[in-house]
């Protein structure tokens, strides 16, 4: 709708053109006949625009739609959300599109400085690491401990700065400790610990991994960690019941007890 006329308080039941197009006569059931001035169609686009100034610029694809919309104004305040479509575009693996819309981004705004292809290419890596980085931890669910660490060091090849948060590097921690691989995934317990050192569920994670590698005193010290914030008496009793064996020298995780937990 271009327009709203208001003000008859009854139907409407005619409405007629002034020969030169500039007025609009109405006649109602309310006894009355109105004038009305009407605006050109050029005018009631601009205040469309205008109306959806700021819906455009957070769009921009809506906006690129819109020639009638696109002023310099706007499309420059409009480009660095291009931007963004275009890393989106890049990330998803369509590397030419986003080029394209990269392209438009700097037309849009000269003031912006990149390489649209460089670009393209960094955030299709950025994709790729993000996928390895989920399929890793399906990997650690399905016990493939390995297949994990070697998808984790891709992802972060490809993308050094990938998200990977405290809570997924423990999972990698304790279900590598389980399945006997503590010395090859001591890397993300030191990893997760860093993220989160006051987290007892992650320092526990690190203990365990420590007491099956041989650095009891570490684990002795996650572990306290643990019993400090533990709220279940029965967990936290178990776990004091560690660090006694710890104490005396002995390792409480043998292969009956991490078997027993892997098919928990």
């Amino acid at each position: 709708m271009l327009t709203t006329l208001t003000g008859h308080t009854d139907t409407v039941y005619n409405a007629n053109f002034s020969p030169d197009g500039k007025t609009i006569v109405t006649a109602s059931d309310d006894n009355t006949a109105k004038v009305w001035q009407w605006r050109r169609l050029g005018e009631l686009l601009n205040s469309g625009c205008e109306w959806l100034n700021n819906y455009l610029i957070i769009n921009p694809t809506e906006l690129q739609k819109l020639e009638v919309c696109q002023t310099p104004s706007k499309l420059k305040a409009a480009a660095p959300f291009l931007v963004q479509v275009g890393e989106k575009e890049a990330k998803a693996g369509n590397v030419e599109k986003a080029i394209a819309t990269f392209k438009t981004a700097l037309t849009w705004n000269s003031e912006l400085k990149f390489n649209p292809q460089k670009k393209a290419e960094e955030f299709e890596n950025k994709g790729k690491a993000e996928l390895l980085v989920s399929n890793a931890s399906n990997l650690v669910s399905e016990k493939k401990i390995k297949d994990a660490i070697a998808a984790y060091n891709s992802a972060q090849k490809l993308d050094p700065q990938v998200q990977i948060d405290a809570y997924t590097w423990s999972k990698l921690c304790y279900q590598g400790s389980l399945n006997e691989s503590a010395k090859e995934v001591m890397f993300a317990c030191e990893k997760a610990v860093n993220l989160a050192p006051k987290d007892g569920n992650i320092r526990s994670s690190r203990g365990l991994a420590r007491a099956l590698t041989g650095d009891y005193e570490g684990a002795i010290s996650d572990f306290e960690v643990y019993i400090a914030q533990a709220n279940n008496k029965q967990a936290k009793a178990q776990l004091q019941e560690w660090v006694k064996a710890l104490r005396a020298g002995q390792n409480p995780f043998t292969k009956e007890v991490l078997k027993k937990w892997q098919s928990q």
